[in-house]
């Protein structure tokens, strides 16, 4: 599980530093100490204290509290006095009441092995596990002989290559230094390196780690704990602006929903408006037209007058529809046919049923249709079958015997 965390880790410190992430987060951590009291700020912001132990050439061990690259104060230990050794690290970690919760053991120069690698860019990914692979390639150890660990100094994406800082001690070389500070009471939370011949240099630790994962211990670097709580707050602050982003933009929908559904509700009143108008328009212009190109009632009842003979007289005269419908009685009834096809107003007569003689009257009883034609006013004025004005009267209806 902690290899996996660590994996994990080194994969978003990983992808923090190829992209702006990094600089974001430096500016942001800026930003925030800036809002905080002066003093509260200062202390956030500088380096945090750390107690560093390391084996002088003289086989003496030395434990000095540094704070960046200034050594505030130091201490011999005697690894064999618990007492001494416990006396001494509470003096250097509540120096200035300000705790110095990291304990780093530097090895000595002489006691690691520290070389440059050139990889392939794409080995940044699983690049523990190329490591590995290139271990007994690039030292004298195979991977399981030793702990290692590695800072990236240079990404060169043109030429897709990683330039690696490893760092790597034998096993029993550590495991030997461990032991002698467990028997002191003495658990480090870091395994560094520090530069310089002779005496060991404590203000110059490398930053890297080559403690085993499973025997790191829980203590943490106060910037690590700051730098948790600055992510932490720029994810809440930004969880906020999304809240309130999406809370506008809900808003903002159910607003143009309903502006939306009135505006649909307008169309449709209108749009039933303009049918119903459209519908009272045509209905009135077909009126008006069909009036206009229907021949008038009068003047179909005066072509009708002119047209039946004298020995002919009308029971019914009905319009229906673009018809008009005739029964009477008539000496002969068939030759109606040929005398109103001849009217202007009134054409295509048919014998409706059958021609029946009626015994009172000795004449052939009928009933016939004929259209009414569209008005044809040049038709009238020049055909020669149209007749001379005749009085309405010698229309004969039963009615007018």
């Amino acid at each position: 599980m902690s290899n996996v965390l660590q994996q994990l880790a080194r994969s978003v410190k990983s992808f923090a530093a190829r992209s702006q992430i990094g600089a974001f987060f430096s500016w942001w951590k800026d930003e925030l100490l800036g809002c905080l009291p002066k003093a509260l700020s200062e202390r956030l912001s500088s380096a945090p204290a750390k107690i560093v132990l390391g084996q002088g050439i003289d086989g003496v061990w030395h434990a000095a509290r540094v704070r960046g690259s200034k050594r505030e104060a130091e201490r011999n230990l005697d690894l064999s006095d618990v007492a001494s050794v416990r006396r001494a690290l509470g003096f250097l970690e509540a120096l200035n009441d300000q705790p110095a919760e990291i304990k780093v053991l530097a090895l000595s120069a002489d006691k690691v092995l520290r070389k440059r690698l050139s990889l392939p860019l794409a080995a940044e990914e699983n690049l523990r596990q190329v490591l590995s692979f290139e271990m007994d390639r690039q030292t004298p150890f195979k991977a399981d002989q030793v702990y290692f660990d590695w800072r990236i100094i240079k990404r060169d994406t043109a030429q897709r290559s990683l330039l690696v800082d490893l760092l790597a001690t034998p096993k029993s070389t550590l495991d030997a230094a461990l032991a002698l500070l467990a028997l002191a009471q003495i658990v480090v939370d870091v395994v560094d390196t520090a530069t310089g011949r002779g005496a060991l240099q404590f203000e110059h630790t490398q930053g890297f780690n080559l403690l085993p994962v499973e025997k790191r211990g829980a203590s943490g670097d106060p910037q690590a704990r700051i730098r948790w709580i600055l992510a932490a707050s720029l994810v809440a602050l930004i969880g906020m602006a999304m809240m309130q982003s999406l809370s506008a933009r809900q808003q903002a929908l159910v607003s143009l929903q309903d502006k939306t559904a009135e505006m649909q509700k307008a169309a449709l009143e209108t749009a039933t408006l303009a049918k119903k108008l459209r519908e009272e328009i045509t209905g009135a212009n077909f009126l008006s037209e069909r009036k206009q190109k229907r021949s008038e009632t009068v003047k179909v009842l005066l072509e009708l007058t002119q047209l039946i003979p004298d020995n002919t007289w009308l029971e019914r005269v009905s319009f229906v529809g673009e018809a008009v419908q005739l029964q009477g009685q008539s000496t002969s009834a068939s030759d109606l046919i040929a005398l109103l096809q001849k009217g202007i107003y009134v054409g295509n007569p048919q014998i409706q049923g059958v021609i029946q003689p009626d015994a009172g009257t000795g004449k052939e009883r009928f009933s016939l249709q004929l259209d009414i034609r569209e008005e044809a006013p040049l038709k009238a004025a020049a055909s020669p079958a149209a007749p001379t004005a005749a009085p309405a009267a010698s229309v004969k209806t039963q009615a007018m015997r």
